[in-house]
């Protein structure tokens, strides 16, 4: 990692141009449910192929295929659902009813999802308890249904006062096993990192500063550790309480573990020695690792009104502890050298060599969202609409003179401790402040060098490939911005007969790991067609057209 050269997270952004189709994917949804009397059950199992991923070529590559320019994206290594094609097990549960002392009790075993809360258009609150499955959801015409990751879990629901005029109904769960969400391979459009995926191995650090691909043949980068996985059991339990028909209040709190990965290190084995030596021979140079976050916490209150087709929902929730990644530009250099700058100087000098350093640091945060839904039908159509407010408070974040968060790989190592960066790199800003829609890196103008000689702008993100290195981003037409706001309208068209069809339109902009740094404004066009046999009997689904690219 050198000087804003974002050589840990550029490969998507090399590899796609402005216009230039991202994705072309064929995919199905398959449900098989059934029912007979108090029991009930449901398989869900999903397969798909993105030709524009598997089989078009890149100009850059990734780090799986060996940076081969012109070759196709490698997905070997990787985890299921980030793979481009494949096949896998979602949902499969078995559910019964039954009556304790004149109550309703349902209890429900295997692979399932939580519904708690109002699904939400933003990050954060309950919806933090599902896993997602990002590549299904960016992947051309994505299906609702396999957005969220299943979970093995025991599930039962309690209504204690049914039958006497109350409606309060108790929830709780327990999680077996670990899942995480799916992450985008890197290489592809949406990445967020070029590590972060287990089979993306590789971290670029050191000198020389040289492209991704020279370093591959030098030998000159951190290799993977095994991810670190939680272990402890996850668990959850509720309440909610309709005082009058369409209004429903709700109390939640659950453990669990984060379901992103965040990078770690560990220091060289050398006491005293260089941090990096070409090809590791010995076996002791510093390496990376990913882990996940555990024992977290989250309480919430939620309340929903329904009436005539509009639905107005809030959630108000806190964590007590959530962890908020280091800049990695940060924290590579003072394991890199003893003399160079950084605001983590102190805390890198206290771990001996063969120690572990976590790349995350854990605040309280308070997040507060409300919205909106409507739903009308017009000429035999089905539409909705739908719209958010979120706010978020972080407690105790210091000033970003001493650290910083929320700062990607892109732009590189910071400045040295206690100094404000200069203008070659402007810094992300995440202050302690709520806000309405305050995203976590606020404040990205573009990244440009501060001094200008004859009116020419000198870049400060350079992009690190042969015949690109020295290139101004701005040349190919890049804006590395932070998303300040998005807006998202999504709509559902139907037909009749039982055969609805969807047709799913989207389009996100900004820069910024995860959206593409060449300015590129990922979208997502879709033709999908399910149908539905019989009452209680199997339901299908295949996406009929598929299509994204970067604009």
């Amino acid at each position: 990692m050198g000087y804003g050269n974002g050589s840990n997270a550029d490969d998507g952004n090399t590899n796609y141009a402005r216009g230039e189709a991202a994705s072309r994917a064929i995919r199905a949804l398959l449900d098989i449910a059934a029912a007979d009397g108090n029991w009930s059950g449901l398989v869900r199992i999903k397969a798909w192929h993105d030709a524009g991923l598997a089989r078009d070529g890149r100009p850059w590559g990734n780090v799986v295929n060996g940076y081969g320019a012109g070759a196709p994206l490698s997905d070997r290594g990787m985890p299921r659902l980030s793979r481009f094609s494949g096949v896998a097990l979602l949902d499969a549960w078995i559910e019964g009813k039954a009556e304790l002392a004149g109550m309703p009790v349902l209890g429900r075993i295997g692979q399932q999802s939580t519904t708690w809360g109002e699904r939400s258009m933003t990050p954060g609150g309950l919806e933090a308890l599902n896993p997602r499955d990002l590549p299904g959801l960016h992947r051309a015409a994505p299906i609702a249904n396999e957005s969220i990751v299943p979970r093995p879990m025991l599930f039962g629901r309690i209504e204690p006062g049914a039958g006497h005029g109350s409606s309060l109904a108790l929830e709780a769960y327990y999680q077996s096993a670990f899942r995480p969400s799916a992450l985008d391979a890197c290489g592809t459009l949406w990445l967020m990192s070029d590590y972060l995926v287990e089979g993306c191995d590789r971290v670029m650090s050191g000198q020389p500063l040289v492209s991704d691909r020279a370093r591959t043949a030098l030998g000159v980068y951190q290799k993977r550790l095994p991810t670190l996985t939680p272990k402890a059991k996850e668990f959850g339990f509720g309440a909610t309480w309709r005082p009058d028909e369409g209004l429903e209040l709700g109390l939640y709190h659950a453990r669990y573990h984060a379901r992103t990965p965040l990078p770690g290190l560990r220091r060289t084995l050398r006491p005293g020695g260089p941090a990096l030596r070409p090809g590791d021979p010995d076996g002791r140079n510093m390496a990376f690792f990913t882990e996940y976050a555990e024992g977290l916490r989250i309480t919430a209150a939620t309340f929903s009104r329904k009436r005539a087709g509009t639905s107005i929902h809030g959630e108000v929730s806190y964590r007590p502890a959530l962890p908020f990644m280091l800049a990695p530009g940060d924290v590579l250099p003072p394991f890199l050298s003893a003399t160079a700058p950084s605001l983590l100087r102190a805390r890198a000098d206290a771990v001996p060599p063969g120690g572990i350093f976590h790349g995350y640091d854990l605040y309280a945060m308070w997040q507060a969202q409300g919205g909106v839904r409507r739903e009308w039908t017009l000429a035999a159509m089905e539409l909705g609409f739908g719209a958010e407010v979120v706010g978020k408070r972080v407690r105790g974040l210091p000033d970003p003179s001493v650290l910083r968060y929320g700062r990607g790989d892109s732009f590189g190592a910071g400045c040295g401790e206690h100094a404000r960066c200069g203008a070659s790199v402007q810094p992300a800003r995440l202050r302690d402040a709520a806000g309405l829609g305050l995203p976590a890196a606020p404040g990205w103008a573009a990244a440009t060098a501060g001094a200008r000689a004859g009116g020419q702008r000198q870049p400060a993100v350079r992009a690190r490939r042969e015949g690109m290195v020295g290139r101004p981003a701005a040349e190919r037409g890049a804006q590395v911005r932070q998303p300040r706001a998005a807006l998202r309208v999504p709509a559902a068209l139907s037909g009749g007969a039982g055969l609805p069809a969807l047709v799913g339109w989207g389009l996100q902009r900004g820069g910024g790991p995860g959206y593409g740094l060449g300015g590129a404004r990922p979208a997502l066009l879709g033709l999908q067609a399910r149908r539905r046999c019989g009452s209680e009997g199997s339901r299908g689904g295949a996406s009929l057209i598929g299509a994204a690219w970067s604009g």
